[in-house]
């Protein structure tokens, strides 16, 4: 019985500490930087394919791939913007796609996450860094 309690305790804190590690990087991945440059990049990244390559499953997973790439390289990766990269090749975006939803839709996400965090007793400090 002692053993058995003592497995599951090791388990349960090996779970917790692995939770914590996935929620440190899923929020330095959510920093305003990180949504603001990679969303606009995965929209111009669409535009761009869209506008070379046209349509169909072979482009939308080379601007998928592109995205991620760029946004390592930039260090400014957001895992949404692969599928931004995704739905706007699927939707053949248009030049204004990358202002508006894409700029303006991150710019007041980031806005009303900061304003939530500063207004909200008990919530998140956000952002941990702008750039």
């Amino acid at each position: 019985m002692c053993r058995a309690t003592a497995v599951c305790r090791a388990t349960a804190v090996s779970i917790k500490g692995l939770l914590a590690v996935l929620f440190a990087l899923l929020l330095a991945l959510a920093q305003p930087r990180n949504i603001v440059l990679g969303n606009v990049m995965g929209a111009l990244v669409s535009v761009m394919a869209v506008a070379w390559l046209g349509r169909g499953p072979l482009v939308i997973a080379l601007a998928v791939g592109l995205t991620v790439l760029l946004g390592q390289h930039l260090r400014c990766l957001h895992p949404p913007a692969g599928g931004l990269a995704f739905l706007g090749v699927a939707l053949g975006a248009k030049p204004l796609f990358v202002l508006t939803p894409v700029l303006s839709g991150s710019l007041l996400l980031v806005l009303l996450a900061a304003a939530f965090s500063r207004w909200v007793k008990g919530a998140l400090p956000y952002p941990h860094h702008w750039l």
